[in-house]
């Protein structure tokens, strides 16, 4: 029994001998190594926003210890415990992979995953900061899902439409900037990305033969029209709020940057347009059917 359980600990270790194992790693040897263990290596920690370890900190000891708390309670219920599947999982790390080093938003979006309250509390799996020559950066918070339940995309769309309707952006409490190691609280954007679980199967398989396979897959312009669609649905939302001008010119230049990605990527010849599933579809029209029943 004993020698069983050392078997199990070396197996999760990687070949400097760290543990390779947890919440953000799916139990797979090859994945964990060769994609997860980089992401969690720079996934910010706790104890980089402790006022009294670092002049850089933002909060102290009681205010962190309250919301790893809270972490640890959402983590024991039934639905969040039914969410956090393997796909799931994976997917996080697939469309960070597709997005920082693949350019699946443009070759000027970059990735930072998120620390465990911002993904479990905030809902905010990963923030996007998009750099341009001439403009400040723009971020883009954005949850990814193996589920195409309507119950629970539903919900989910409706978190960012109440923020919406407060006029007020989604926070990430605990956020490292990517580019310039800035420690800060940031409030941005947020939308869904759904992939069902069969076409996550074979992205995470066709990775693990060749890393470069995310360059070229088709997923990239579904979520490409995921993203796009929630974008123009929260400036329906936002027409009705004149007072809203810098939300509305944030959301918008977010959209013209993505479309312009988008049109470049559909008309590229090594690239082909369209594979997303029956059941993506019907979520995207979904996502425009309650954003607008909330706009009126």
């Amino acid at each position: 029994m004993f020698r069983e359980s050392e078997n199990n600990l070396i197996k999760n270790l990687d070949s400097r001998g760290n543990l390779v194992t947890g919440d953000y790693y799916i139990g797979e040897e090859k994945f964990d190594n060769k994609i997860a263990k980089g992401w969690n290596d720079v996934r910010p920690k706790y104890g980089q926003f402790l006022k009294k370890e670092t002049s850089k900190g933002l909060y102290d000891k009681e205010e962190i210890e309250k919301d790893r708390q809270l972490v640890k309670q959402i983590k024991q219920e039934d639905w969040f415990i039914q969410e956090r599947n393997k796909e799931a999982i994976a997917l996080e790390y697939l469309v960070m992979e597709g997005i920082h080093n693949n350019g699946w938003l443009g070759n000027e979006a970059s990735v930072t995953p998120t620390l465990s309250y911002d993904d479990i509390v905030n809902g905010v799996d990963m923030v996007v900061r998009f750099d341009s020559k001439n403009n400040e950066p723009l971020f883009l918070g954005i949850d990814t899902t193996s589920s195409l339940d309507k119950t629970i995309i539903d919900k989910k769309i409706d978190r960012s439409a109440y923020n919406l309707q407060r006029g007020t952006l989604n926070e990430i409490k605990y956020f490292i900037d990517d580019q310039t190691n800035e420690i800060k609280k940031l409030e941005a954007p947020r939308v869904i990305v759904a992939v069902p679980k069969e076409e996550i199967k074979l992205l995470t398989d066709e990775v693990l033969k060749n890393k470069l396979a995310l360059e070229k897959n088709s997923i990239q312009l579904d979520i490409l029209e995921e993203i796009i669609n929630q974008l123009k649905l929260a400036l329906e939302i936002l027409e009705n709020k004149p007072d809203k001008f810098k939300l509305k010119d944030y959301y918008q230049k977010l959209l013209d940057y993505l479309e312009k990605i988008e049109k470049e990527k559909s008309l590229s010849r090594s690239l082909k347009l369209g594979k997303a599933s029956k059941v993506i579809n019907d979520s995207l029209a979904r996502y425009h059917t309650r954003f607008s029943s909330i706009a009126i």
